[in-house]
């Protein structure tokens, strides 16, 4: 399966493929070549991530502080803007005026969670992908068709783009979840 970055840290090319074949998908983003999106729809867990200057505020160790004998690793994961804690940290630091979030997806449900949480504000979603997809695109599951035919990953990642004023995304989450 080829990848090709074509300019690291701007545009690749990331090819998914399902069973041998599949188009290719050209991705613009800070983080191309770097990271990609997170495969949510095949999840059953919730996570919480704090903003890495929040982390810091909290004065939270940041996961490529333990690999001090791998410095392009060090450097390659601190490109996250995202650090993920247990939702305990995440309630400290939301108490704390910190800003975090909330990604969860259930396959089985098939639906999930994304929430920004700043203070005593808390901007996003919580529902099944049907209601999420009648929202954003105006259709309905096609149970004939199996599916909706939209990559949920992608999605999550432009509603977490608007919700953060395109500070954060999915790719971030990925770096996160890999440290």
């Amino acid at each position: 399966m080829p990848e090709a970055s074509v300019i690291p840290g701007f545009l690749s090319i990331a090819p998914r493929i399902w069973e041998g074949s599949g188009r290719a998908e050209v991705v613009q983003h800070r983080l191309a070549g770097v990271a990609e999106l997170p495969e949510i729809s095949d999840w059953k867990r919730f996570c919480w991530f704090l903003p890495r200057a929040a982390a810091e505020r909290q004065q939270l160790p940041m996961p490529e502080s333990r690999l001090v004998g791998a410095p392009r690793l060090q450097v390659w994961l601190a490109q996250a803007r995202l650090v993920q804690v247990e939702d305990g940290v995440a309630h400290r630091a939301i108490k704390a005026g910190e800003q975090a979030i909330f990604l969860a997806y259930h396959r089985v449900g098939g639906g999930g969670a994304l929430e920004l949480h700043q203070g005593a504000t808390v901007r996003g979603f919580s529902c099944e992908d049907a209601a999420l997809y009648a929202a954003a695109f105006g259709e309905e599951e096609d149970e004939e068709e199996g599916g909706y035919g939209h990559d949920v990953a992608a999605l999550y990642d432009r509603i977490l783009a608007v919700l953060s004023a395109g500070e954060l995304s999915l790719y971030d989450v990925d770096l996160a979840l890999m440290a």
